[in-house]
């Protein structure tokens, strides 16, 4: 997840519109196996549902990573499955 993401457009009743922002402000656990599956939890506000979107979680750095499909929960909180560690790029 990064912060030049953006959910979709909202329609304010004056007839203009904007984008709303995800943002994240807590992930558990810090750590997890290195065969991967650990359930991982992150808090936020800005996570919605959309039909044609499925969010990923992107584990690693800019240059080593994983990327894994999430599932929203809720507006708050989003889960994603670590990927094992030999399935970094």
């Amino acid at each position: 997840m990064n912060g030049y993401s953006w959910t979709k457009p909202v329609d304010k009743p004056t007839g203009s519109t904007y984008f709303v922002p995800y943002s994240v402000s807590a992930i558990f656990p810090n750590s997890g196996k290195v065969e991967g599956g650990t359930e991982i939890l992150i808090i936020g506000s800005g996570f919605v549902k959309k039909d044609d979107f499925q969010p990923r979680c992107r584990f690693g750095t800019p240059t080593n990573y994983a990327i894994t499909e999430g599932q929203i929960i809720s507006y708050n909180k989003m889960m994603c499955l670590s990927p094992p560690v030999f399935s970094f790029k």
